[in-house]
């Protein structure tokens, strides 16, 4: 369970030494767990109260492998933020987000 303090939101860190929020970030999932087609929205999983989203390939896919055949999805972060989402990043590769709109991703497997 992520403790509130060690939860960021990225306009507060902008000044500070936390990564900038990448361009990309990956959503990795089980294919029991995966919207059923591309036309839909990402939601949180498993009781979480935002999307889990990694800034490279191999922690979602190691996600998406606990839940069955992976699924991973590249999510388009930057435009994301330019449209008005907030993302928050925790300590690591973690970031989250509320929900991500079908026209923000595109699956890679």
């Amino acid at each position: 369970m992520l403790h509130e303090d060690k939860i960021m939101h990225y306009s507060e860190t902008a000044e500070s030494k936390e990564k900038p929020l990448p361009p990309y970030l990956y959503y990795g999932t089980g294919t029991d767990f995966f919207p059923p087609c591309k036309g839909e929205d990402i939601y949180p999983e498993c009781g979480d109260t935002q999307v889990h989203l990694y800034d490279s390939v191999l922690p979602a896919v190691c996600i998406g492998a606990t839940r069955g055949e992976p699924v991973i999805c590249r999510v388009n972060s930057g435009k994301m933020e330019k449209d008005g989402y907030v993302f928050y990043h925790s300590e690591g590769r973690l970031w989250m987000t509320e929900k991500v709109p079908a026209k923000y991703y595109e699956i890679m497997r």
